[in-house]
């Protein structure tokens, strides 16, 4: 697998890990732009090399390096957590993440629209519409009169291509996400997704007034 410390750490910060078997590993290392020196990218590879190293916060914590070992110790000693200032960052944004992502959930709620799942990771929630209310022609609306936006549920459908009844199966799956919204909560601050979540209710409110008898 390959992963990166970009939205971990920050998007300027292109350096990413591979985890793989030993053999497949070996084969990177030796390649020859690595084992000429110069290395991938030698800057971020500096800048995140302290990143993860628990001297930066070791000594503020209290923390001898030189005993403290990830996973405990073969003499059976107990387990040492080592906290680096990576580990510092992804709990803040963690505690950040999630109060965010309860903020909207209840702006959500108090509109009228309701949340199936309360999010335990990512960066987005999923609203049910009222019934009848079709998110793609709730879109064009809501951005037009209301300046507020969001993704079409229909829009997070996988294709199935090459599958047998995928044609029928991708159009059941796109008909029931046509009553849901996606919305991201990790973008903006607690005002701006309260202010959304009040538009977006105001879109629905006045989309059914539009398109009713």
């Amino acid at each position: 697998s390959i992963s990166s410390f970009t939205k971990i750490w920050s998007p300027g910060l292109l350096l990413g890990w591979i985890e793989a078997t030993p053999p497949l590993l070996k084969k990177l290392a030796t390649a020859g732009y690595i084992v000429s020196g110069g290395g991938v990218a030698p800057w971020a590879e500096a800048v995140t090399t302290q990143l993860l190293s628990p001297d930066i916060v070791g000594e503020a914590e209290g923390m001898d390096e030189s005993t403290a070992e990830v996973g405990g110790s073969s003499a059976g000693a107990p387990m040492t957590t080592i906290t680096t200032a990576v580990d510092l960052h992804v709990d803040m944004l963690r505690g950040d993440y999630r109060r965010r992502a309860n903020l909207l959930v209840t702006a959500l709620a108090e509109e009228g629209l309701e949340v199936a799942v309360v999010p335990s990771g990512g960066f987005f929630i999923m609203a049910q519409l009222p019934d009848g209310v079709d998110a793609s022609a709730l879109l064009a609306h809501a951005e037009a009169n209301h300046a507020v936006t969001f993704l079409a549920g229909s829009r997070c459908c996988p294709e199935l291509e090459g599958h047998a009844g995928s044609k029928e199966l991708a159009g059941e799956w796109k008909r029931e996400l046509g009553g849901w919204v996606r919305c991201c909560f990790a973008w903006h601050d607690d005002a701006e997704l309260v202010e959304g979540a009040r538009r977006l209710g105001a879109a629905v409110r006045s989309l059914g007034r539009t398109t009713g008898p």
